[in-house]
């Protein structure tokens, strides 16, 4: 690409800048007060608060059961719930989102960019088929009738693999050894005495693009003349856009900088920004990479050899750009649950490290039924594989802090040499069970021979 091209795309960059602070200077603002205390996409504190109030009959907007009679009006299913005496409940049980009328029952599971936990759907089911002691019919698998599930992502996320869609009902498609781990965690024992079943309920996706939004604008033409609910809602679907993204800011953004050009400029400013972040998306995935190939075992394999874990082995295994596939693995000679640190994404996405099981004949529910303190850690911590897990603080996202991985990746590898250490004593001192008692209880139950 030649040097020209470079000197027109950084001229037109400028003139962009001075248009976006000519239009600040005139007023033109982005602010919106909800993505000031909560970011954009966060489920629960936002999202699932925001439509949980406007669901809720009884809440402060006094406007009753108009919201929810729109929302059944938009999302339409053969379904009915009375509105007049139903009640709506944000996080209950962990439910993100749950509706009822004393007899029929709504769960609202809200997707934005988190997987599924194990078991979760099912689980829920459960729960609510205990909690008010529903009926089923006598199917293979049980219909419960009078429980419905709404699935809400921001466009056509399927439902985890463990469950399975089939004419219009959800069902639990898993092993029948994930039902008894899942049953075995300590809140599912509390709240599902008798361990998870398998139930067939109906089923519908709903997403931000299509139901919300139109369920959004629909109230806002409901409420355009009561000026504090209209503006909120207002501001809520400029949030829901930049979930759908398709959000666009007052301020002139590039894209309509772009577009406001000659086509023959626009095609050199976009060429020139491809080559740009194709080479900028190679330079950061060539620094990551070469950080976790050739320093951080290096530099962890000393921190451990200078500690009191010098007893512990630190390998690297696959590729760090496959997702799940590389990994960093800190373990005892003949341990068949290792510490790990790996990624949940291609291209060395969301890192993470977890407890993690490395045959798939182990069976994590015995390990819990034997060390029960184990039940302690949170459903949200522990996977069908992992006895615990979490992302890597802040260096999840590594992209975000990529020259600082460059020039000082020693911070990354002290920075995961102490989360090992801490995970380790709390296996210890909370949860009543050493990774050494584990691994040799391991070892004896499956018979595995010394090395």
């Amino acid at each position: 690409m030649n040097k020209n091209k470079y000197n027109d795309f950084f001229n037109n960059i400028k003139e962009f800048k001075k248009k976006q602070y000519e239009h600040k200077q005139r007023g033109f603002n982005d602010f919106n007060p909800l993505t000031i205390v909560r970011k954009y996409n966060d489920e629960v504190y936002l999202h699932s608060a925001m439509i949980g109030a406007f669901l809720n009959p009884n809440a402060k907007h006094y406007q009753n059961s108009l919201f929810l009679d729109t929302f059944l009006q938009v999302v339409d299913i053969d379904f009915y719930i009375d509105v007049s005496i139903s009640k709506v409940y944000i996080e209950y049980q962990d439910i993100d989102l749950y509706i009822t009328d004393g007899v029929n029952h709504i769960i609202i599971e809200n997707k934005i960019w988190a997987e599924d936990q194990a078991c979760q759907i099912i689980k829920y089911i459960n729960i609510i088929k205990e909690e008010n002691n529903l009926n089923i019919d006598d199917s293979a698998i049980p219909i419960i009738s009078n429980l419905y599930v709404l699935y809400l992502t921001p466009r056509d996320k399927k439902v985890s693999d463990e469950h399975e869609v089939k004419d219009g009902y959800i069902f639990f498609s898993g092993k029948d050894e994930q039902l008894l781990d899942c049953s075995s965690r300590d809140m599912t024992k509390r709240l599902v005495p008798n361990g998870l079943k398998n139930y067939r309920v109906k089923y519908k996706k709903i997403s931000y693009k299509n139901e919300i939004k139109k369920w959004l604008n629909s109230s806002l033409q409901e409420v355009r003349n009561i000026v504090n609910l209209s503006e909120i809602l207002k501001q809520y679907i400029e949030v829901v856009s930049m979930v759908n993204k398709e959000y666009k800011g007052n301020v002139m953004s590039l894209e309509e900088f772009i577009l406001s050009k000659k086509e023959d400029e626009q095609d050199s400013i976009i060429e020139v920004l491809n080559e740009l972040v194709k080479k900028y998306i190679n330079e950061k995935n060539k620094i990551k990479l070469n950080v976790f190939e050739f320093f951080l075992v290096d530099d962890l394999i000393n921190k451990f050899e200078n500690s009191d874990f010098n007893m512990y082995k630190v390998v690297k295994t696959g590729n760090f750009m496959k997702k799940y596939d590389g990994k960093i693995e800190i373990f005892k000679d003949n341990w068949k649950i290792r510490f790990i640190i790996r990624f949940e994404k291609d291209n060395m996405q969301n890192c993470y490290c977890s407890f993690l099981k490395i045959d798939d004949n182990i069976e994590l529910g015995e390990i819990k039924n034997k060390f029960t303190k184990l039940g302690n850690i949170s459903d949200s911590e522990t996977t069908i594989t992992s006895l615990k897990w979490l992302y890597l603080g802040e260096y999840k996202n590594l992209d975000d802090r990529i020259i600082e991985i460059q020039f000082k990746p020693e911070k990354i590898s002290l920075f995961i040499f102490e989360i090992f250490k801490k995970m380790e004593a709390d296996f210890r001192e909370k949860y009543g069970a050493s990774f050494d008692e584990i691994n040799l209880y391991v070892e004896n139950k499956y018979n595995y021979e010394q090395n």
